[in-house]
């Protein structure tokens, strides 16, 4: 019995062993189908896609700079690849393909879908999946609408039957958050005239439109008109904020939640960005120039220009923190900069240890010299100058003058100079001076 047992379990193993042998896992196969596409693309023709494939892969397809170089025996067999859908929508609006009245036919039946709908609002009603036998036809576009101001696409947009103000702002991307909705204006072509007229003043949202309509969305004076000022540092709360009319730059800071314990008024920043990246023409003039053709006085404007900060306020931040009055009025696209307080001076140049040095009050530009390890050979140490953090200006070492916290005192070298070259100016000079004594003596007699 035992032994009929063991015979039939061996025989079920071998049984089992086989079929698992036999067993092949099935992997779904993807049929291709062929769709095509004709029109205004740059590659018009048959393409093997597949029934996952939507409408926007065909046009991609038919028309992306990314396969237009392929090699064309490779084209019908070509793998989409996955672009950002707002590209391929701008690109083909460039090139006039109409996206809004693509005509899908399969079969015996029609009907045309607006991509740039798709793109632009996701509506994925208006890219259907293919079937294997489709027919594209892209047209060009010839009815036009221009949308200008305050939206995040403007431009010109084909226009279809039905379209209204709001559909279109849609299509445009939306309204921007400054956009003015209750001064939006409509200029339609007047045929009669061959010109654009003011239709209306005040445009509601639903209006219809027509061919060669111009919409103008402008801005909100109210809202562009905010003065809109950043607080970066030793603040409690810093970031950007809006100020309202009569704030000051006490009331900014009050608002900013205070200057923190380790704030440093003396060396804060505070200048208006719009004049600090406002361009200069006369700085660009001159720094084309060599420092020969320069006059004496535009060689001080342009190294003026380079060491201080432009659009800065002139304003001691500190005075007006602690004299509890709202202080100077805040301008548009202010940024006030208050760093953190390190109390040290910076030593530079030609010094054994160059780098920041402890502040110690009533102490002079030499003793921070000697505390940065003293002059190495070749220092030119007569010509030692103190820049100040608060202005940008070098000034020569004074005994009765105090350095800040902030400031850096620079050493400079000798600057080495060749004999020769010496002796060719010094011959110059005395060449010149022999040639005007001699025409002045000559005019004399």
């Amino acid at each position: 019995m035992k032994t009929k047992s063991l015979v039939l379990i061996l025989g079920l193993l071998v049984l089992l062993g086989s079929l698992a042998a036999q067993t092949v896992v099935d992997r779904p196969q993807i049929t291709p189908i062929m769709v095509n596409v004709s029109g205004m693309v740059s590659m018009p023709g048959q393409y093997s896609l597949t029934i996952y494939n939507r409408l926007s892969d065909a046009l991609r397809a038919s028309g992306s700079p990314m396969i237009q170089d392929a090699d064309p025996a490779t084209l019908a067999t070509i793998a989409v690849t996955p672009k950002p859908w707002q590209d391929v929508a701008d690109s083909n609006l460039v090139s006039r393909k109409a996206l809004r009245n693509i005509r899908l036919t399969r079969g015996s039946q029609s009907q045309e879908y607006d991509l740039l709908k798709f793109y632009r609002t996701g509506d994925l009603s208006q890219n259907p999946l293919l079937r294997d036998g489709d027919l594209i036809f892209v047209s060009s576009i010839n009815q036009m609408v221009s949308l200008t101001g305050e939206l995040y696409y403007p431009g010109d947009y084909q226009f279809k039957a039905g379209d209204t103000l709001e559909s279109l702002i849609q299509l445009a991307g939306g309204l921007k958050p400054g956009a003015d909705i209750a001064q939006i204006k409509l200029f339609r072509y007047d045929t009669a005239y061959g010109r654009y007229i003011l239709q209306e003043t005040s445009v509601p949202l639903s209006q219809s439109l027509n061919p060669r309509d111009r919409i103008i969305i402008p801005t909100d004076a109210r809202i562009s008109s905010a003065r809109r000022v950043t607080v970066q540092g030793q603040v409690q709360n810093p970031g950007e904020y809006f100020l309202s009319e009569g704030m000051g730059l006490r009331d900014l800071l009050v608002m900013a939640g205070g200057p923190t314990s380790v704030a440093d008024f003396g060396s804060a920043v505070y200048i208006n960005r719009s004049m600090n990246e406002a361009f200069d023409a006369e700085f660009e003039r001159l720094k084309t120039l060599t420092l020969g053709s320069m006059t004496s006085m535009e060689y001080s404007y342009l190294r003026s220009k380079l060491r201080q900060i432009r659009g800065r306020y002139a304003l001691d931040i500190a005075s007006i923190w602690e004299a509890r009055d709202s202080g100077p009025e805040l301008h548009d696209n202010d940024l006030i900069y208050i760093p953190e307080q390190m109390n040290m001076i910076w030593v530079g140049g030609q010094v054994a240890r160059p780098g920041l040095v402890p502040y110690v009050e009533g102490a002079d530009y030499r003793d921070y010299i000697a505390a940065a390890g003293g002059v190495l050979q070749g220092a030119r140490f007569g010509g030692t100058r103190i820049i100040e953090a608060d202005s940008g200006n070098w000034i020569k070492p004074r005994k009765n003058r105090d350095l800040m916290p902030g400031d850096t005192v620079f050493v400079p070298d000798r600057l080495e100079r060749e004999f020769w070259t010496d002796v060719k100016d010094v011959l110059l000079v005395v060449t010149q001076l022999v040639t005007i004594v001699v025409g002045v003596s000559a005019l004399s007699k």
